[in-house]
């Protein structure tokens, strides 16, 4: 029987990264009824994950920020992996210069020190406020705890300077397409799988007993990790084959799960 079922948000349990359907909604109710814990793993901040539980109607676990941080259901803090303010201010520089719109995270805030055209747009998106810093270097400076930074624009040329952002900060960063056109940098060695498995630990649960699900390359890892794992119709080729099912919902893995008599 599982334990545990570890969802993303964005093109998994959020369509158009703005709504969850009544369908995927039921079959997340069903299994928090039934004793299974819910765990939202995302690359989004924690406060959003709040959001998002909020709107289900259930508590559950929550990996935010791409593996940055994760907290239990009963809101114990599990694991924080942020950056030093040195390496901040290096990225923040180096990123300054470049056309990218970039949203700079901490725990709960996201900030922008660049006028971003597509603002608007962009805040649409989130379900908490986009912050506008013109003085966010000097934030970086003081104890601001940075988590992410995520650089929107044409997939291509966002992997070209994701190589020089890996070969020019190789000790210090991860990154991952978290969206065809949304590139994440987090600090050396988060990932949504590790903060997955110190609250696997922290819960004395099992990877075997814990399903997951996802559509992205931040995702990768977690699928190759647990028990039982689903990708999405939508996710590319290469994601999909981390997973051991492709399914076009989250309450399509669900029924599947009941069907196999696990839960």
């Amino acid at each position: 029987m599982i334990t545990m079922f570890a969802t993303d948000l964005d093109g998994t349990l959020l369509q158009q990264n703005r709504y969850i359907t009544k369908e995927d909604k039921q079959a997340l109710q069903h299994l928090y009824n039934q004793g299974i814990d819910i765990t939202i793993a995302t690359g989004r901040s924690d406060r959003e994950v709040k959001a998002v539980f909020e709107e289900l109607e259930i508590t559950g676990h929550r990996i935010s920020q791409n593996g940055t941080f994760a907290f239990s259901k009963d809101n114990q803090e599990i694991y924080a992996h942020t950056f030093s303010s040195n390496i901040s201010i290096q990225l923040f520089d180096f990123l300054y210069h470049y056309d990218f719109p970039c949203l700079i995270s901490n725990f709960d805030d996201i900030h922008y020190a660049k006028d971003i055209s597509m603002i608007e747009t962009l805040q649409a998106l989130f379900k908490t406020p986009l912050i506008f810093e013109p003085e966010l270097k000097h934030a970086l400076h003081n104890d601001f705890a940075t988590s992410k930074f995520m650089l929107l624009g044409d997939t291509e040329a966002l992997l070209a300077l994701e190589t020089e952002i890996n070969q020019t900060f190789p000790d210090d960063v991860s990154t991952f397409l978290s969206a065809q056109q949304c590139l994440d940098i987090v600090p050396k060695g988060a990932d949504k799988s590790h903060a997955l498995q110190a609250l696997i630990k922290k819960t004395h649960s099992h990877m075997d007993h814990t399903v997951s699900i996802g559509d992205s390359f931040n995702d990768r890892h977690m699928l190759s990790l647990t028990g039982y794992s689903y990708a999405m119709q939508d996710a590319p080729a290469v994601i999909q084959s981390h997973a051991q099912k492709v399914v076009r919902h989250v309450h399509d893995a669900v029924a599947d799960l009941i069907h196999l008599g696990v839960v």
